[in-house]
């Protein structure tokens, strides 16, 4: 009995030290770990063990899977978790542990026999633990010892015991005698769980218990199977009967697939409809036995290691149901979805039984119009079907257990909104409708024939917790017995730019909400008013994120817009105009039909022909950019209709055009009018100010509400049109051709219209960060249909990357672009790269770090060979931006002309280059009095090929470069699979500083080398180069 409570013992100290080493908190809820991929093998395993709280990762969110643990380590938490405390009585008979923090407990563990030492004398205790003794460890834990030493002891005897208990299942790739990672203990302890422990009777005769480290000592029972059942909410195939807070699961492995019934209890990880929404999910179940065979209480739901398949499809991608496929449309595709014959069907929180049907589908528009479904083939053919009139309004999730291509269970939710009318009270718990009189729901919670949840911000509430105006989202059972409520609070206000009555959508601002189907009536109904383009207003989202109610403010402004064409249908007897209108869509112009009665300029026209001239005679004032400089001396195209103007879209068609007020002149805030303030010129920008020339007075200013919209010199050129802003579109100290519109009282423009070929582009300028290429990778465009190429950055002060997209394949091809070098680029609009100027190719540092024969270079103290040296000259051209250095980039003045650096004076330095990036040697780091380092000094020169010295401190050249909070260090390292960076110290989660630079002071030659991106004198950005490389 005695040798039985030992053996538990171990096999709870296991459970505690490996949790300790790895840290860990008992049941821990957190699982997942950035650095554990779905590809990583080991995944499963760390995952089980988190949730169970055997293991645990770190605050950073990593799991570290590839770290170690030392023998010293485990050898303290193995005797420490067995309740033994170090024998200090005695001193280990190992020379290498004297005075080591774990002397004590190595000294117990080698009396007790657990461990030996590496030799004679020596244990090496902060060497790591390697995997044949992290073997043994188990094997010894789960009482098989004997049956390793009769195959040999050790190493090989446990090895082979440990694989006939398959504790080494799903481990490759390590080494017995090697260090064990993190992600191989694992696995080992994860197979261990349900191994049956085994134990020696008094006579010696071992035997095995049904003893399981998971099941008595972890305190939990594994089941996996498909959740069929969440209190009254139950699949088809749910053969039991559940009563409130219960669950069943049909087990899909092991011997007995009889359902599972386990008690909620006292888990809250997820509430009772959050579970119901998992009906059909494969999952593993962690749950408590008690006493009685019927006291199972859920203990971990665990639905990250078993396989589902889940597509949701809201009901705009609807295609069409029939014969057990659904198809609907994904992107530019069609999919379909196969569904099983005995699929359950969960219509809004409950399961459609038999006799529910038939049952009539009401038709949307017109309730008196229905149709009848007689069997479930009928109802999905109706509620899944590409109709509107009886589609359903919400998404369907449809489950795959399994994933085996075939539907198991469809879960539909179709959602009605109420707009809250008041707060339900205790003593009247009716939710009425403010938006259709007469239109309730009673949420009475002592009513038992009815199952009610209410959500709110992704927790559940009662129902005295709605809000008058709150948007209440609902679903309901076909028998009224399920309630499933959404209480949304959530409004968005802005102007209607457009709505679209056939694709049901309305434009507020920039963005694209669906639109409710009785939305527009409602407003009329309740405010009096029209829901048109222009309006502007606060309006409310549904669940869905569609707009079902408004409230409208007076004043409607119609936006602004620029018409590229104009073309009439002469079999339809229609006109289209074509314009690019930003508040609708920033990507491109497009065509609208114009309204049979339009208003032009405040007047009712129903004459097309009248509009033509009208627009054709504006457009002749309106195009001057016929200046041989604007496009190169090119002449723009397709001017015939191109013009600035205010345009109101309603249901598609234009209904409302302001041209240009072609006798007016001067400042304008009037919204009915268009007026030019000043015509086309080269204007010269600074500060947000628009000038004749730098010194000249302001001609007009431009702010962040300024509508910039950039004119292509071919008109038709649809796509070429973008609107900008201020940022993007202008460089202090550059000349733009624009002319200016609407400018108020304060002398801002209220639009601005931008010329030019190099206008599309956000061009490199002086304030442009520097960006170190992490990666590059083939990526591929869909719109386009082509593959192109897509950088990881860093970029200014961050430690985390940023992915930017070539425009085409060539951009990253022609600039030679490879990890490791340090550019700056031109991008559109669209945030795709056109322009790539390499700065620093990694390539040419590679090759000083690994020149051990060094370069002669001229002092005026004489000549030397140095290793490290960064002052390598080039040729300035026009090309390289008039650089006079390989490793030193300097932002120039002038990009035309060698005109000199673009300088700064710094209060702190003197004058400085105003955008650098360099390559340097750390020469000294300068430590302030109260510690803090905010100031290196940082050479160019190299160091003695043959004595490894710099040039004395008295004639040694060196830049001053500060270091603020706002810096940040990331080191470079060389991998065989290539470059990579981390911002940490090595063999740590600490974010590096400047204290972990290595100057020459201190270290000589082995300095740290770094790439440093400075601004005004201040490091932004410093690469610590690789130190094997060094």
């Amino acid at each position: 009995m005695k040798r039985l409570k030992k053996l538990i013992s171990i096999a709870s100290a296991l459970v505690m030290t490996v949790s300790t080493v790895l840290g860990g908190t008992v049941f821990a809820a957190a699982s997942s770990f950035f650095d554990v991929t779905d590809d990583n093998r080991y995944k499963d395993s760390i995952i089980t063990l988190t949730k169970l709280g055997v293991i645990d990762g770190y605050d950073d969110g990593t799991f570290k899977p590839e770290g170690e643990i030392t023998r010293a380590e485990f050898t303290k938490m193995l005797i420490t978790a067995l309740g033994y405390g170090g024998n200090t009585a005695l001193p280990t008979q190992f020379d290498d542990t004297t005075g080591h923090w774990a002397a004590t407990f190595i000294r117990t563990a080698y009396d007790m026999g657990i461990i030996n030492g590496t030799g004679e004398r020596t244990f090496e205790p902060d060497k790591p633990v390697t995997y044949e003794q992290a073997l043994k460890m188990l094997v010894c834990t789960l009482g098989y010892e004997g049956f390793a030493i009769s195959q040999g002891g050790y190493p090989a005897g446990y090895i082979s015991q440990a694989g006939s208990l398959r504790l080494t299942d799903n481990i490759t790739g390590q080494g017995n005698s090697d260090p064990a990672t993190r992600q191989v203990i694992a696995q080992a302890v994860y197979n261990s769980l349900e191994v049956p422990i085994m134990t020696q009777s008094v006579g010696g005769q071992a035997t095995t218990t049904n003893m399981t480290i998971l099941k008595d000592h972890l305190g939990v029972v594994r089941v996996q199977g498909i959740l069929t059942g969440v209190e009254d909410t139950v699949s088809n195939d749910c053969d039991v009967a559940l009563y409130a807070k219960q669950i069943a699961v049909r087990p899909t492995s092991g011997q007995n697939r009889d359902t599972v019934v386990i008690n909620l209890g006292d888990y809250t990880e997820r509430s009772v409809g959050e579970l119901s929404r998992m009906l059909g999910n494969e999952m593993t179940f962690y749950y408590a036995q008690g006493v009685s065979d019927d006291d199972k209480q859920l203990r971990i739901l665990d639905d990250e290691t078993t396989k589902n398949t889940v597509t949701t499809v809201g009901y705009k991608n609807f295609m069409g149901y029939s014969g057990g496929s659904f198809e609907y449309a994904a992107g530019a595709s069609v999919k379909t979805l196969k569904i099983s014959d005995d699929a359950t069907v969960i219509y809004n929180g409950k399961a459609v039984a038999d006799s529910d049907l038939p049952y009539d589908v009401v038709s949307r528009s017109d309730k008196t119009v229905k149709q009848t479904a007689n069997d479930i083939e009928d109802l999905l053919r109706l509620w899944l079907g590409d109709d509107v009139e009886y589609s359903i309004r919400g998404d369907v999730a449809f489950t795959d257990s399994g994933a085996d291509g075939t539907i198991d269970m469809l879960t539909i939710n179709d959602y009605k909104t109420i707009l809250a009318y008041k707060a339900p009270t205790t003593s009247d718990y009716r939710l009425q409708d403010a938006l259709t009189t007469g239109t309730s729901i009673t949420l009475d919670p002592n009513d038992l024939s009815k199952k009610i949840y209410i959500e709110k911000d992704g927790k559940e509430i009662q129902a005295t917790a709605i809000r008058a105006n709150d948007i209440v989202s609902y679903t309901e059972s076909i028998d009224g017995s399920v309630l499933n409520l959404y209480v949304i609070s959530e409004t968005v206000s802005g102007t209607v730019n457009s709505i679209n009555t056939t694709d049901m959508t309305i434009t507020i601002g920039t963005e694209v909400y669906d639109l409710g189907e009785d939305c527009a009536r409602y407003i009329q109904e309740k405010e009096g008013k029209t829901l048109t383009s222009g309006v502007t207003g606060t309006f409310y989202l549904d669940k869905l994120n569609a707009v079902v109610y408004g409230k409208l403010q007076e004043v409607a402004v119609d936006p602004y817009g620029y018409i590229t064409a104009v073309n009439e249908d002469l079999g339809e007897g229609v006109l289209y105009v074509t314009a690019y209108i930003p508040s609708i869509s920033t990507s491109s112009a497009a065509s609208y039909r114009l309204s049979g009665r339009v208003r032009v300029n405040g007047k009712s026209v129903d004459n097309y022909g009248e509009v033509m001239t009208l627009l054709e005679d504006v457009a002749g004032t309106a195009n001057q950019d016929e200046n041989e400089n604007v496009y190169g001396g090119d002449a723009p195209e397709n001017t015939a209709y191109s013009q600035p103007v205010r345009i109101k879209i309603s249901g598609d068609e234009i209904t409302d055009i302001k041209t240009i007020d072609t006798e007016a002149s001067g400042q304008n805030e009037d919204t009915s009018k268009l007026v030019r303030y000043r015509d086309l010129a080269n204007y010269y920008y600074s500060g947000s100010s628009f000038k004749n020339d730098y010194s000249s007075s302001v001609e007009f200013s431009v702010n962040s509400s300024t509508t910039v919209i950039y004119v292509p010199k071919d008109r038709s050129q649809r796509s070429e049109y973008s609107k900008k802003t201020i940022s993007n579109a202008f460089t202090s100290g550059q000349r733009y051709w624009v002319e200016a519109y609407d400018v108020n009282q304060s002398n801002v423009a209220s639009l601005v219209i931008l010329y030019g070929d190099n206008a599309q582009l956000n061009s490199v300028k002086n304030t442009t960060d520097y960006s170190v290429v992490a990666d590059i990778s083939a990526q591929y465009d869909m719109e386009n249909d082509e593959t192109t190429q897509a950088l990881d950055v860093y970029a200014g002060a961050t430690t985390s990357t940023r992915t930017w997209t070539a425009a085409n394949e060539s951009v990253v091809n022609d600039a030679d672009v490879q990890i490791g070098d340090v550019i700056q680029f031109d991008y559109d609009d669209e945030n795709k790269i056109q322009n790539i100027y390499t700065r620093i190719k990694y390539a040419d540092v590679e090759d000083v770090l690994n020149d051990t024969n060094g370069v002669t270079v001229s002092y005026s103290d004489g000549e030397r060979t140095e290793v490290y040296n960064w002052a390598e000259a080039t040729e300035p051209t026009r090309d390289n931006w008039w650089q006079a250095y390989t490793f030193d980039f300097r932002f120039p003045k002038s990009r035309t002309s060698n005109d000199g650096d673009l300088m700064y004076t710094s209060s702190a330095l003197g004058e400085v280059p105003y955008s650098r990036v360099c390559v340097y040697n750390v020469y000294q780091l300068v430590e302030e009095s109260n510690g803090n380092i905010n100031k290196m000094y940082l050479t160019k020169e190299g160091f003695d090929a043959e004595t490894g010295e710099l040039r004395s401190s008295d004639v040694i050249q060196y830049d001053e470069v500060t270091i603020s909070s706002g810096t940040r260090i990331l080191r470079m390292e060389e991998l065989p699979s290539g470059l990579s960076y981390s911002p940490y110290a090595p063999d740590t989660t600490e974010n590096l500083t400047a204290r972990d630079l290595k100057d020459a002071a201190h270290y000589g030659q082995e300095c740290s080398k770094v790439i440093v991106c400075s601004r005004y004198g201040g490091a932004v950005l410093i690469i610590m180069l690789p130190e094997a490389a060094a």
